[in-house]
């Protein structure tokens, strides 16, 4: 993951860069040609970051005069123009591993020359015991920012016995616990299972076990927990070229985070 330290000629394919757009640079930014870019909280452009909260606004492409980058470091927020192609299919350096099954996922920048998977996502940090915690990440389908609304809870039905199951109402996952001789008998690894065996909830996240967990302590209630994490959409990934991406970012710009 390397950001811009010089303007770099963005390969494009087919029609190449289109719809361009000219908005006022963030004061002390100097944007590269080449480089993704951003709107940031005051609406002004800023390197691409992915942080949640920004709007992906386009790709700097050179000015209307030739000058290929749009050097703001001296002036006040909006002093100057940056312009930006907001459509068309480009390559990018890529962080995280890509297989032939994440063709479609959205992603969002990891600096302003990379590109990563858009996917929320949430750690339990259970206290009743060890060995119980678990990873929920947004599925492909739910790539984006659509994955920050997902969230997670468990409930403990009480009674002396109960069996364990999985509903989803809206975009929250509810494990329901079972129980045996009055206690909870639900285990990270179970949960686990339960959510992978649902035929709804299984389409939304995928469950691993935290790291340092394998599973085989006995889980409690829990609260629901928010996925999280998913930021500005960038543009979705068209084709894995060697070592990069080819991404498709028509029709992301200007569109913010929920």
């Amino acid at each position: 993951m390397t950001s811009l330290a010089a303007n770099f000629n963005r390969k494009w394919y087919g029609e190449g860069p289109r719809n361009f757009v000219e908005h006022g640079v963030d004061a002390g930014d100097n944007l590269l040609q080449g480089a993704l870019v951003e709107y940031d909280s005051d609406g002004y452009l800023i390197e691409a970051t992915g942080a949640f909260g920004n709007v992906f606004a386009g790709v700097k492409v050179p000015e209307r005069d030739g000058t290929l980058n749009a050097d703001n470091s001296g002036g006040a927020d909006g002093a100057i123009n940056a312009r930006l192609a907001t459509e068309g299919v480009a390559l990018w350096d890529k962080t995280g591993s890509f297989t032939q099954a994440d063709i479609g996922i959205k992603l969002k920048a990891a600096d302003d020359n990379t590109v990563e998977k858009n996917l929320a996502t949430v750690d339990t940090n259970l206290s009743n015991a060890t060995q119980n915690d678990l990873t929920f990440t947004a599925s492909k389908l739910f790539s984006g920012e659509i994955g920050n609304q997902i969230s997670v809870k468990y409930v403990d039905p009480g009674g002396t016995s109960a069996t364990e199951g999985v509903v989803v109402e809206g975009f929250t996952i509810i494990v329901n616990l079972g129980r045996a001789a009055s206690a909870v008998n639900s285990t990270g690894t179970s949960v686990k299972a339960a959510i992978e065996a649902h035929a709804l909830a299984s389409k939304m996240v995928s469950v691993a076990l935290k790291t340092g967990n394998d599973g085989s302590g006995l889980v409690a209630a829990m609260a629901a927990i928010n996925l999280s994490g998913a930021g500005p959409t960038c543009g979705v990934l068209e084709e894995i070229v060697g070592t990069k991406l080819k991404v498709n970012h028509t029709g992301f710009a200007g569109r913010r985070a929920a």
